[in-house]
């Protein structure tokens, strides 16, 4: 498979790019510690190590931020209100309650949204998951801990590796997978906390092409027929992988085009539908997208006006939104800079 490939953006009334065009462009939404600015000639300005300008980029962002009305097929609810108003991670357990990761602390919310528990951690809350029998696996930066059904702690698991920087859990009855994009791989874990697999080093003679990870967005879901789906980020890929580390597809494409990926690193986040549809969540350029079980483009779930103040941070530092479906086929995203968890739900309780 040509991972970077020239194409037209069929049906989408753009045109897409080469690798080669499109990196010239994901310095409009952030480039490291670099500040860059995407000029109108598509050409990227950067200084290494600068600080993040603040001023808007110099290409305009209208035509990129608008969306045609007709592909956007769900609605907002009321939001659900926290009582830590830094939300950034977020799982459904096994039971329908919501998982959220607020600074140190993981909040258990009701499928309505009424908090049931908080529990303190001694470092901020990276990611979270949980098993079918309710207990809690919760991603530290560089380590798992895990909880009880009713939030005990019962085991501090050693860090996988030096420099670990764990971004996403998936759990089974057997494995726990922890993406870990300080050493761009997935780290296999068994339920006693020992290392027993490492997926996603690139490696020729298993078709692995290798996990391009420029910044810690870096996402995983297990599928109830036992694949591993994990973002590539900086190949603007969903990829699919056996549990033992096989490569086995993916689907993606660079482009500006609403159906394609932009910027230094996205899809950030995803989540499955319970049908199977991919749910993905995009930063720089915040915008939240159906796909078919098979990757191809069908609707928009909030389009980028839906995030007005993330784009204060295109220049900067752009944030991610985690995303997750719920049983209901509702859309929650952990809105870091509003505080709270924003709820989406298909139109007319119709087809999305």
């Amino acid at each position: 498979m040509k991972w970077w490939r020239k194409q037209s953006a069929r049906g989408q009334g753009q045109t897409g790019v080469s690798r080669r065009n499109f990196l010239r462009g994901a310095g409009l939404f952030g480039l490291g510690s670099a500040a860059a600015t995407l000029t109108p000639s598509g050409t990227v300005t950067a200084a290494t190590g600068a600080k993040p300008a603040a001023a808007a980029p110099a290409y305009d962002l209208d035509r990129l931020r608008k969306v045609d009305p007709a592909l956007v097929r769900y609605e907002e609810l009321p939001p659900i209100a926290l009582p830590q108003k830094d939300p950034s991670c977020l799982a459904v357990s096994a039971g329908g309650s919501l998982l959220v990761g607020a600074g140190r602390r993981l909040l258990v919310l009701d499928a309505q949204g009424e908090l049931q528990r908080e529990i303190r951690l001694a470092d901020e809350v990276r990611c979270v998951a949980s098993a079918a029998d309710g207990r809690i696996f919760v991603g530290l930066r560089d380590h798992v801990e895990l909880l009880g059904a009713e939030g005990k702690p019962q085991a501090r698991w050693a860090a996988p590796a030096a420099k670990a920087w764990l971004t996403a859990l998936a759990v089974n009855d057997q494995w726990v997978f922890a993406a870990d994009a300080g050493n761009r791989v997935v780290w296999k874990f068994n339920h006693a906390g020992k290392v027993v697999g490492k997926l996603g080093a690139k490696d020729a003679s298993r078709n692995v092409p290798g996990f391009v990870i420029p910044s810690p967005s870096f996402d995983l879901e297990l599928a109830p027929d036992a694949v591993l789906w994990v973002t590539n980020p900086g190949r603007h890929q969903v990829e699919a992988y056996t549990l033992d580390g096989d490569f086995i597809s993916g689907w993606g494409d660079p482009s500006f085009a609403i159906g394609g990926f932009c910027g230094c690193c996205n899809p950030a986040f995803f989540t499955r539908l319970p049908d199977g549809r991919f749910v993905t969540s995009e930063k720089g350029l915040p915008r939240i997208k159906i796909y078919s079980p098979a990757g191809k483009f069908e609707s928009v779930v909030a389009p980028p006006d839906s995030f007005p103040k993330y784009f204060e941070l295109v220049n900067a530092s752009p944030m991610a939104l985690d995303i997750v479906a719920d049983a209901r086929g509702r859309i929650l995203v952990a809105d870091t800079l509003a505080g709270c968890l924003r709820v989406f739900r298909p139109k007319n309780g119709g087809a999305s």
